[in-house]
């Protein structure tokens, strides 16, 4: 079995030699927390081999699975990824068998290939982004330079610029109006209509009950984690206030 551990918690990657409806079981239910006293729980603390004589003995946590397949000797090798355990590789032997030093060192050669295309992959995406942003700025350059005295087309290629990129539910933008002091909308994209229209019948005046309202009031970045319950964080401060 590939399994991937993050946030302690160990994630289903694949498996050989099992039962359909065994791999259907571990597929489709969510990550499981690490458990204590297990292959991987010994595998992230030590980011070392590790080896069960015998599988089906009660000792092992998960002697029933063992039992049911008819393994006993199991071998976990550990994946690395900036020096931390990324997951595990982790094989088992019929009762019968003993793994042999060149089957360990053959699953520890497949553990580093792994995390080399891990780092590549990882390089290949940061590289991707980064052009990306580079993209985006150029663009938004480039409809300056053409309509340097208008400010729509500007817009509308900062809404298609973060659309692309951040890839989000909706974007919109709002701007001040000075006759009235509140913020209407002025351009958006992938929003609801009668969402954008309920927006700009009802423009939004500087204050803690809205995103629009605590930006221009705090004049500062403001980041809505949740907003079922309106929690919300100022800029980088990582002190979340409920909005009342």
């Amino acid at each position: 079995m590939v399994w991937r551990y993050e946030s302690d918690l160990d994630h289903y990657c694949s498996s050989y030699g099992f039962t359909e409806e065994y791999n259907q079981f571990h597929t489709s239910r969510p990550a499981q927390p690490t458990l204590e006293k297990s292959i991987s729980a010994v595998l992230i603390k030590t980011g070392k081999v590790v080896r069960v004589l015998d599988a089906q003995s009660e000792v092992y946590l998960d002697h029933a699975t063992a039992r049911r397949f008819g393994f006993s000797q199991m071998v976990g090798v550990p994946i690395l990824s900036d020096g931390k355990v990324w997951g595990s590789i982790i094989r088992a032997w019929p009762e019968a068998d003993t793994p042999l030093h060149s089957h360990i060192a053959l699953f520890q050669t497949f553990a580093e290939q792994a995390s080399i295309a891990i780092a590549n992959s990882r390089f290949l995406h940061e590289t991707q982004e980064a052009l990306a942003y580079q993209t985006a700025t150029s663009d938004v350059l480039a409809v300056i330079s053409r309509s340097p005295h208008e400010l729509n087309p500007v817009l509308d290629e900062v809404l298609n610029v973060a659309a692309r990129i951040c890839k989000p539910q909706y974007a919109f933008m709002a701007l001040l109006d000075t006759s009235d002091g509140k913020y209407h909308v002025v351009a958006s994209r992938h929003a609801d209509k009668v969402f954008i229209k309920y927006m700009q019948d009802n423009p939004v005046a500087p204050g803690h009950g809205t995103c629009i309202g605590r930006t221009a009031l705090l004049r500062e970045t403001v980041y809505v984690r949740d907003t079922k319950t309106m929690t919300v964080t100022n800029g980088e401060d990582t002190n979340s206030t409920e909005i009342k």
